[in-house]
């Protein structure tokens, strides 16, 4: 009976601790370079047209904290066309995190633009 009491003690104790859990916000520290990336490759342009890809100015000082259901928006990139023409690129990412220490999260895609004297322009991907 002793033993049982004791399970019983445990399992509560135990699910009481994680319930809680969820209720504590995760806090987030963004990574600046170099833990956190940006590059473009296989640029493809027709024209005089040119593409770049940077991390954002304020990138490694976004701190914030999240709860259950919550999110945040930020800038992580900027990517930037000029001259007239049309191009197409691969872009890869890593979003580094200094705390959670040790988070990274990485992405790849591709897309294309088209400007016209870098006033009228449009990028997909």
């Amino acid at each position: 009976m002793k033993r049982l009491w004791v399970t019983l003690c445990a399992s509560a104790l135990f699910f009481t601790l994680v319930a809680g859990a969820n209720a504590i916000p995760i806090a987030f520290d963004i990574a600046g370079a170099p833990d956190s990336s940006v590059a473009l490759s296989n640029i493809s342009t027709i024209g005089c047209t040119g593409i770049e890809a940077t991390l954002s100015d304020n990138l490694d000082n976004v701190i914030f904290s999240l709860d259950y259901g919550e999110s945040y928006t930020f800038d992580f990139f900027e990517i930037a066309v000029d001259g007239t023409g049309l191009g197409e690129a691969d872009i890869e990412a890593t979003l580094a995190f200094d705390e959670p220490y040790g988070s990274e999260i990485t992405g790849k895609g591709n897309g294309g633009w088209v400007t016209i004297f870098t006033i009228l322009g449009s990028i997909s991907g």
